[in-house]
């Protein structure tokens, strides 16, 4: 068994961003788990490469739905990356933070924090961007943001004929503002992928607080009562590792909702079926999966011009040359070069729709064998899908995969939007820019006219875009998995960062958006950790003196900023300072005993003959489940006791129902005299330091 501060499950994006950010703390010890193993492969860092990767079974967890009915009972593949790095070094590196309004919807849904203007500053933290500054844009950030090395004809010419169809330019869509076509920023660094695992985490690998452990799966997470104090992996053997603070799931939207599932965390119908005994229920965890749901029209072009020809025989040795001596070529490039925000209709608030333009074409479905012929793609996918679908496990076994059930294109909403794209891209098409280009239509081809025939083509022929998003979503509602602060809810110890908290799906590619929730969950767990950053083995801690020295003022106010910063306000009773300007006044602060966490803080005030009086600061809510409350009551009465009171009065206003249980739970009555309690060895304890440091 090994203790660490902190235990991150997965080393994909995410994980990679938290594994780097809290070790920067030399005093945090960090242990990173990641199922898969560390490869070596230039293919990871050739933008090309992705091509070749997926579907890879050293590379790739191969996950695939549950036939889907909306689909005519086709099984779609969800690539996710099994090895160290994840997702994050096998996806098409397309750089999209989304919308403005994205972030200000989950802000209005009760998430504190998560406004444009609050998760910008993250954004920014974690870029370079290279070709497109601004206020808006990141300067000296791990991961380099930029156009392609280079232009291309026929994205070029999709460019113009889009502004003669009547859409716009778009100099910077990851301003916030996202109408508008143009190229792709891609996170790349001259024709090297920009991964989260070679700017994150190969940097903190050297750190002596670091401790990497790959071909580690996890097994379950372990309870104890109402706090996760660990997990279960397999190294060689079953091992178990201890977290003195918390575990952070980062092990993605799919496998993040499958180990809380496997350790009893859910919906209690799932787990039973499942054979996993319930040990939290939960019933949102593994609900509200969403993913972008994209056709791909495609066309015959005339001009040898297309990825098609210079990835076949002397060209592609010729390509491997160029990008060799000069990192350019098609290997420097994302296979989507050129992007379309757009509204579905004109009345529209902002674009609801999202276009990938390809020079280049494939064969039916989710194939990626280029075709023979010149050609080139656009895909396309409503970029706020209705349409939600679940993940849970089928058995305990943590080997087995979950089910995923899709349901793509379910909601009328998503497939008026997916007809609506289909009509837009063909008149882009039909514009002359691309007429001097386009021969005809391959895919649907142009006797696929009707909804009707477009929606069936959409069904048969469509593709997830592997953007999975929501299984562990954050909210404040029963089904909500995790709060505003990423804590899955109800219990303590155990956080859930990653793509799986988003309540909505961003609009656009989820990389960025992903990074950025690492960024800003690693601040989160940072600023609980400076504000609960005691020896180990201090349980409570006792201050007395006058409340405007800086030791007790320090105290106070860190205790009301942490108070205000948890809970509602209108659970926290904080003392006036004014009334603290007395002599007599004593304040007691309870620390949880591995984690240091501020739980409680109250304070004795002497009043005279043989009478003190309480008065409550805040006792958080889950300490008083957890009896941490009692004990702090235990601990004030003693501290009155031992400046001579015979009897303790209780503040007015704090006497509300739930406070006077706890008050009788430790042998209190109503502004009555003190009653004798059972002491306990923690109790000893706490009374023997008070003492100790009176």
């Amino acid at each position: 068994m090994s203790d660490y501060d902190y235990i991150i499950v997965g080393a994909g994006a995410a994980g990679c961003v938290l594994a780097a950010r809290l070790s920067e703390n030399p005093d945090i010890q960090v242990l990173l788990l990641e199922a898969g193993a560390e490869r070596r492969s230039p293919l990871l860092s050739i933008p090309v490469g992705e091509v070749l990767l997926m579907g890879n079974p050293k590379y790739d967890w191969c996950f695939e739905t549950r036939p889907d009915p909306t689909l005519g009972g086709r099984r779609l593949q969800i690539p996710r990356g099994r090895l160290l790095g994840g997702s994050n070094l096998i996806n098409g590196m397309i750089f999209v933070r989304g919308q403005r309004a994205d972030y200000d919807e989950w802000a209005s849904q009760g998430n504190a924090g998560w406004a444009w203007d609050e998760v910008l500053p993250y954004f920014k933290r974690l870029e370079t961007s290279v070709d497109v500054h601004g206020e808006t844009r990141g300067q000296d950030g791990p991961i380099h943001v930029a156009l392609p090395r280079e232009r291309d004809e026929l994205c070029d010419a999709f460019l113009a004929a889009a502004g003669e169809a009547g859409h716009l330019r778009n100099p910077d869509y990851n301003s916030g503002e996202q109408e508008g076509f143009g190229y792709y920023q891609v996170n790349h660094d001259q024709g090297r992928r920009s991964s989260a695992y070679g700017r994150y985490l190969l940097p903190a690998r050297k750190r002596a607080n670091l401790t990497v452990v790959t071909e580690a799966p996890v097994q379950k997470l372990r309870l104890e009562g109402e706090r996760c104090i660990g997990v279960d992996y397999l190294s060689g053997t079953l091992q178990f590792a201890r977290a003195r603070r918390e575990v952070i799931l980062s092990a993605g939207v799919i496998q993040s909702p499958q180990l809380l599932e496997l350790s009893g965390i859910g919906a209690p119908a799932v787990l039973e079926k499942a054979g996993v005994a319930v040990q939290h229920v939960l019933p949102g965890v593994g609900e509200n999966f969403r993913d972008h749901f994209a056709s791909r029209l495609k066309w015959r072009i005339r001009q040898k011009i297309t990825f098609n020809e210079r990835t076949r025989g002397f060209a592609l040795f010729k390509e491997v040359l160029h990008y060799l001596a000069r990192r350019r070529g098609v290997l420097s490039l994302p296979i989507a070069l050129g992007h379309g925000f757009v509204k579905s209709r004109e009345q529209d608030p902002r674009p609801d729709l999202q276009f990938h333009f390809a020079p280049a074409s494939y064969g039916p479905g989710s194939s990626r064998r280029l075709d023979t012929l010149p050609g080139m793609t656009v895909g396309l996918y409503p970029l706020r899908p209705e349409s939600t679908g679940s993940i849970h496990i089928r058995s305990s076994d943590p080997a087995v995969a979950p089910v995923i059930e899709s349901r793509f294109l379910e909601h009328e909403d998503d497939q008026r939007r997916m007809i609506a794209g289909m009509r837009i891209l063909r008149e882009i098409a039909a514009q002359p820019a691309l007429r001097a280009y386009c021969d005809h239509e391959l895919s649907p081809g142009p006797e696929v006219e009707s909804d009707e025939e477009l929606l069936e083509f959409a069904r048969t022929q469509g593709d997830t875009s592997y953007h999975p998003v929501g299984t562990c979503r954050m909210g404040k509602d029963e089904l909500a998995v995790v709060d505003q602060r990423l804590r899955v809810r109800g219990l303590r110890g155990l956080r859930v960062i990653d793509a799986s908290i988003m309540p909505t799906m961003v609009s656009g590619n989820t990389n960025a958006a992903s990074l950025m929730i690492a960024e800003k969950g690693a601040d989160m767990v940072l600023q609980d950790y400076a504000s609960s950053s005691v020896s180990r083995q201090e349980l409570f801690s006792i201050v007395e003196g006058d409340p405007e020295e800086q030791q007790v003022a320090s105290l106070l106010q860190r205790s009301e900023d942490y108070a205000r910063s948890l809970y509602p306000a209108e659970s926290v009773h904080m003392l006036d300072v004014a009334q603290l300007k007395a002599p007599g006044v004593s304040f007691l602060v309870a620390r949880e005993f591995n984690s240091g966490e501020v739980l409680g803080c109250g304070a004795v005030v002497s009043i005279g003959n043989g009478e003190a009086e309480l008065k409550r600061m805040f006792v958080a809510d889950n300490a008083r489940r957890r009896g941490v409350g009692v004990r702090l009551l235990k601990s004030l009465e003693h501290l009155a006791r031992r400046n001579g009171a015979r009897t303790l009065l209780l503040e007015t206003g704090v006497s509300q129902p739930e406070a006077i249980s706890l008050y009788r739970g430790a042998g209190f009555r109503d502004r009555g005299p003190f009653a004798d309690y059972q002491e306990d060895p923690l109790s000893v304890f706490m009374e023997k330091t008070i003492d100790e440091q009176a």
